[in-house]
């Protein structure tokens, strides 16, 4: 057809649309680029440009098509949310929402707008608006897994584990490959204090994503607040195999090691987090108690005083340096600590 008449800009769009299908955006866009230069009003070709933009990642360019789309025809509602969704991701989190509003006027049974404009709300911290819209989202499509999840993460960042683990639940059930939200859940049931589940749920995260780090640290820790410190161990085994740099796995592994009563591996592992991250204050902190039950006491009492100064309200800390100030002989140093680690907690060491 193009051949037989060079100036069909249709024809050029359906090409353009074939090759979008086929995944060659380039060509696409150069098929668009030959439609919209024959009709410059062409609204449908300069959506279609915008989506290939957006595919190849390029959001400023497919913006600016999507409101070309919208200015030749203002009633398209699928331009809308184009742009929306593109301005959301650009961090036009205003933008974003002024066209979920213009949607939504339009057809207030979108669920899709309700979604993308809660997570807009969710990403100024605006956590109210955005479980209102969540929740009308979800009402009009009960089965949008996504959906559920946002809400369960801004549940949980109103400190309300109770119902964000309603969601995360309810999101597993409708989608069992989705292992962050199977993460989600463990992590607001360990909060909690339900190992059992927490540890099925970390399992659940690591069957639909084997390279899942965090769940498998984690599980390590609940393991070890079982005081299943040999299943702790070889979870925070996993976790590092996979990634060797994460602090937080060794630190684990470490207090696993302590409370088995092996200090040397423990303070191996205590050292090798805190090369990873040098403001770790647990393990400072952790490092000191061992050094101290090894009988290192200016060693323990070197890390308490790191522990302090990037915990400046740990009594835990004060009263341990107290404690190995005292052992030195230093008891009037140690007495202070003690009492200010007393104003901090009375009860501690009682």
């Amino acid at each position: 057809m193009i051949a037989l008449d060079a100036k069909n800009a249709p024809a050029f769009y359906d090409r353009g649309v074939a090759f979008r299908r086929k995944g060659d955006l380039d060509h696409a866009i150069a098929d668009y680029d030959a439609a919209i230069a024959l009709d410059p009003a062409n609204a449908g070709a300069f959506f279609a440009r915008a989506i290939a933009w957006k595919a190849k990642g390029d959001l400023d360019r497919a913006a600016a098509d999507y409101g070309a789309a919208i200015r030749h025809d203002p009633h398209d509602a699928s331009a809308l949310m184009g742009r929306a969704e593109v301005l959301s991701r650009k961090g036009d989190l205003d933008g974003a929402i002024a066209d979920y509003d213009a949607v939504i006027a339009r057809d207030a049974r979108n669920a899709r707008a309700f979604a993308g404009r809660a997570l807009a709300w969710q990403r100024k911290h605006d956590l109210d608006r955005a479980i209102a819209d969540y929740d009308a989202a979800i009402r009009l499509d009960p089965k949008d897994a996504r959906a559920l999840r946002n809400r369960a993460i801004a549940w949980a960042a109103k400190g309300d584990p109770d119902h964000a683990i309603a969601d995360n639940t309810q999101a597993t059930t409708l989608d069992p490959t989705d292992a962050g939200a199977f993460l989600d859940l463990a992590d607001g049931l360990l909060k909690k204090g339900a190992l059992d589940r927490a540890i099925a749920a970390y399992g659940q995260a690591i069957a639909a994503d084997p390279k899942r780090v965090t769940a498998y640290a984690n599980r390590g820790v609940a393991w070890t607040r079982k005081g299943d410190y040999d299943r702790a161990i070889a979870d925070f085994d996993a976790a590092i195999g996979l990634r060797p740099a994460d602090a937080m796995a060794h630190f684990g592994r470490g207090v696993a090691w302590r409370r088995k009563g092996d200090l040397d591996r423990a303070a191996a592992n205590y050292d090798q987090a805190i090369a990873l991250a040098p403001d770790l204050a647990p393990a400072y902190f952790n490092r000191g108690l061992v050094r101290a039950a090894k009988g290192s006491l200016a060693g323990a009492i070197a890390d308490f005083d790191q522990t302090i100064k990037l915990r400046p309200a740990d009594a835990d800390a004060y009263y341990n340096r107290g404690l190995a100030k005292q052992r030195q002989g230093n008891i009037t140093d140690g007495d202070a600590d003690v009492a200010a680690a007393r104003k901090l907690k009375p009860d501690i060491g009682k």
